[in-house]
C-alpha cells in the first residue's frame, strides 16, 4: 500500500445523478441482469443472453484478446471463437469453459441486489474452523486455509508447528445482500448449538442460501443508503474460500488454496493492501482516458458544424444553378438536370466521409463514456476484492481505448461553388454552360513551366511556358475556364518599348499553355494572374538577348588547317604566321587556342555572328589596331 492512503481516497465520487443514470437492465432482454457478464467494451449482459448469441471465428490478429477472460491455453495463431457485443459490435473471446467464465460485473449484480432485497439484511456469521461454531472467524490463516476466531487465532500462533504462518484479518462482518429464511436467522442467535453454525458454503449446500455465493457479503449492518451490497469475492474453483490474495505475477486476484497450489512462488500480497494501488493505476488510466470524451465530442461538434455549413452551401449552389438555368431558354433544361446531379455527385463525394467520420467519432464517444462511467463505478462502489477481479478488463479496455487514432479536424472541407463558365462549343450555340466544382483554385500554388526560358529569349524568337493550375489542397485542378491573363512589360519606365499582351490558349485541364515575342532585346517583367490573383513567382524577370546573327565563316581549328594552307586565306581572329600566311595557325600569336568561328572569331559554336560589329567599331576608331578591336567586341 502507498503510505496511508486507502482505496477510499482514490475512489472518484460518484453522484446520484450518474447512479440512477446507470442501468440496471440487460440491454438485450431488458431485464433485471441477475447474472451480468462483461465484454471486453465494457457492456455487460446476462449470462443467458450471451449464451443464446451466435458465435463468430475471428482470427488472431483480430480485435480480440484471450487475457482479457484470463484463458491462455490458445495456440497463438489459431481462429478462436468470439462473441459479438450487440451494443457496439466489438468482439469478445469465448473462453473455453463458455460465456460463464466471463468476468462477472459484480458492480451491476450488487445492485441488482440491492433493488431485489430492498433494504432488508440479515447477518450470516461463519463459524471458526477449529472451535466449531463458538465463535465468528475475524481471522483467516493463508497456509492452512482455515478461518479462525480470536482466540484460535492466539492460540494458532502458540503452537510451534504453525507459528510462522501467515495469517490476515478478515473484514469485521458478513451481510447477506438477500432476505434469509427463519432457519437460517436463528442459526446466527446466541441460542443456536455450535453445530448449527455453518460456513457459507455448507449453507449455500442445503440452499439455505442464495445461489449466488458473490451475495455472501461480510459487513454486519447495512451499507450507506443508497449504495449497492459489497460482496465478498469467492474463489470460482473453491467455492467455499475468500479471494483474500492478489498475485502480482499472474496480475488476479485468488483465494489461500489456490495461493498454496498454483501461485507459491509468485509475488503474492494481501489483496486489500493492494487495492489502493492498483486502483491508483486505474484511476490514472480513468483521468488519462476522460480527456479524450471532450476531444472526441469537438471533433464530433465540428463534423456536424461542416456538415451543416456544406448543407447551406450546398442549398446555395443549387439555387444558382436554378436560377442560372431559369434565365436560359427551354433547351438548357437538360443542362439543369446535369448541374443538379453535379451537385448531387459532390454531395456524395464530400457528405459520404463526413457522415462516416462522424458515426465513427460517435461510436468511439459512446465507447469513451460508457467504459469510463463504468470505471467510475467500480472504483466507487465495487469492494476492494470485485475491483481487483475487474482490473484486467478494466485496464485492457482503457488502455485500447487510449490507443484509438481518430481525426480531429472533419475529413472534408464544405467548399463548393458554381462557375458559370463558357467554353467554345457553347459560344457557336448562343448557348452558356456552367460547372459545379468541388475544387478552390490557389493561384500561390500553381506551377510555371519552362521559366528557365525567361532568361534566354531572343528578340523577335517566341517564348513558350505552360502554366499547371493547382487547387487549395495541393492537387491538380481539373478543369479550365479561369480568368488567366498575361502581359510583358519593360522594366525600365522610359523604354519606348511598349507592352506585350500573352496568348494563353486554355486546354480545359488545368493546364494553360502561354506564349508571347518581342522585337526588342532588354530587361523585362512577366505579369501572369488568374483571377486578378498573382500566380506563385509572378512577375517574373525576363531577359531579351538581340536577334541572334548567323555566321556565315567556318567554324574551324585555325585557317591553316581549313584552307589547306593557303597563305592568302584570312581569320577574324586576327591570328598570323610567318612566311607570308596571313591567317592564324595552332601555336602563332593571335590563335585563342580552341576552335573558333572565322568571320568574327567567337569560340562558342552557338552564338550570334559579331561580325558587322567589328566593322562598325573599326570605322569608328580607326585608330586602334585589328586585335584592338577584336578584343572590344569579344568581350
Amino acid at each position: 500500500m502507498m503510505g496511508n492512503e486507502s482505496i477510499e481516497d482514490i475512489k472518484p465520487a460518484v453522484g446520484e445523478d450518474k447512479l440512477a443514470s446507470s442501468s440496471v437492465a440487460c440491454g438485450m432482454c431488458t431485464g433485471c441482469s441477475t447474472d451480468p457478464r462483461l465484454l471486453s467494451c465494457l457492456h455487460s449482459f446476462c449470462c443467458e443472453c450471451l449464451a443464446s448469441l451466435d458465435q463468430v471465428v475471428v482470427s488472431a490478429a483480430a480485435n480480440c484478446n484471450s487475457s482479457f477472460s484470463g484463458d491462455h491455453s490458445h495456440t497463438p495463431g489459431k481462429s478462436r471463437q468470439a462473441v459479438l457485443c450487440p451494443t457496439c459490435g466489438t468482439s469478445t473471446e469465448v473462453p473455453k469453459l463458455g460465456v460463464g467464465a466471463l468476468p462477472v460485473n459484480y458492480v451491476l449484480r450488487n445492485r441488482n441486489a440491492l433493488l431485489r432485497g430492498g433494504t432488508a439484511r440479515h447477518v450470516v456469521v461463519v463459524a471458526c474452523s477449529l472451535c466449531g461454531g463458538e465463535n465468528a472467524v475475524t481471522f483467516r490463516c493463508i497456509d492452512c486455509a482455515l478461518g479462525l476466531c480470536k482466540l484460535c487465532k492466539e492460540a494458532h500462533a502458540r503452537h510451534r508447528a504453525t507459528a510462522d504462518h501467515a495469517v490476515v484479518g478478515t473484514l469485521d462482518v458478513r451481510l447477506q445482500g438477500a432476505p434469509l429464511a427463519d432457519r437460517d436467522v436463528d442459526a446466527c442467535t446466541d441460542e443456536s448449538p455450535p453445530a448449527a453454525a455453518t460456513t457459507s458454503h455448507e449453507a449455500h449446500l442445503r440452499g439455505t442460501l442464495p445461489a449466488d455465493p458473490a451475495l455472501d457479503v461480510h459487513h454486519q449492518g447495512s451499507p450507506p443508503a443508497g449504495a449497492a451490497p459489497r460482496g465478498v469475492l469467492h474463489c470460482e474453483r473453491h467455492t467455499d474460500e475468500e479471494v483474500v490474495i492478489f498475485c502480482e505475477t499472474c496480475d488476479r486476484p485468488a483465494c489461500a488454496t489456490c495461493r498454496a497450489r498454483d501461485h507459491a512462488d509468485h509475488r503474492c500480497s494481501i489483496a486489500a493492501d493492494v487495492a489502493a494501488r492498483h486502483a491508483k493505476v486505474i484511476a490514472n488510466l480513468l483521468r488519462a482516458t476522460q480527456p479524450h470524451v471532450d476531444a472526441v465530442g469537438g471533433a464530433l461538434s465540428r463534423v456536424a458544424a461542416t456538415r451543416a455549413a456544406l448543407e447551406g452551401r450546398l442549398a446555395d449552389t443549387a439555387a444558382r444553378a436554378h436560377a442560372f438555368v431559369d434565365a436560359q431558354v427551354r433547351a438548357l433544361e437538360q443542362h439543369r438536370s446535369e448541374l443538379l446531379a453535379d451537385v448531387e455527385s459532390a454531395r456524395r463525394a464530400k457528405d459520404t466521409p463526413l457522415r462516416l467520420q462522424q458515426a465513427q467519432l460517435s461510436q468511439l464517444l459512446e465507447d469513451l463514456a460508457h467504459s469510463c462511467r463504468v470505471t467510475e463505478e467500480a472504483l466507487a462502489e465495487a469492494s476492494p476484492e470485485e475491483l481487483l477481479s475487474l482490473k484486467r478488463p478494466l485496464v485492457r479496455r482503457l488502455r485500447e481505448l487510449n490507443r484509438c487514432k481518430y481525426r480531429q479536424e472533419p475529413e472534408q472541407n464544405d467548399y463548393v461553388s458554381f462557375l458559370p463558365r463558357g467554353n467554345e462549343e457553347a459560344a457557336a450555340n448562343c448557348l452558356m454552360r456552367g460547372r459545379i466544382t468541388t475544387q478552390r483554385l490557389c493561384p500561390a500554388k500553381c506551377i510555371l513551366k519552362g521559366e528557365g526560358n525567361l532568361n534566354n529569349a531572343r528578340a523577335g524568337g517566341k517564348v513558350e511556358l505552360l502554366l499547371i493550375c493547382m487547387d487549395v489542397d495541393g492537387k491538380l485542378y481539373a478543369h479550365g475556364g479561369d480568368a488567366m491573363k498575361g502581359v510583358l512589360l519593360p522594366k525600365q519606365a522610359d523604354s519606348s518599348h511598349g507592352q506585350v499582351n500573352v496568348h494563353v490558349n486554355d486546354r480545359k485541364d488545368g493546364t494553360y499553355h502561354l506564349e508571347f515575342a518581342t522585337e526588342h532585346a532588354g530587361q523585362y517583367s512577366l505579369l501572369l494572374t488568374i483571377d486578378q490573383y498573382h500566380i506563385q513567382g509572378s512577375p517574373f524577370g525576363v531577359i531579351v538577348k538581340p536577334k541572334q546573327v548567323k555566321h556565315t565563316g567556318l567554324w574551324h581549328c585555325c585557317t591553316f588547317c581549313s584552307s589547306g594552307g593557303r597563305k592568302e586565306a584570312t581569320c577574324a581572329c586576327l591570328g598570323s604566321m610567318p612566311g607570308g600566311y596571313r591567317g592564324c595557325g595552332h601555336g602563332h600569336p593571335g590563335h585563342p587556342g580552341r576552335k573558333h568561328w572565322s568571320c568574327c572569331g567567337k569560340t562558342s559554336e552557338h552564338s550570334s555572328c559579331t561580325r558587322h560589329k567589328l566593322h562598325g567599331l573599326h570605322k569608328a576608331m580607326p585608330h586602334l589596331s585589328p586585335t584592338s578591336v577584336y578584343r572590344q567586341v569579344t568581350v
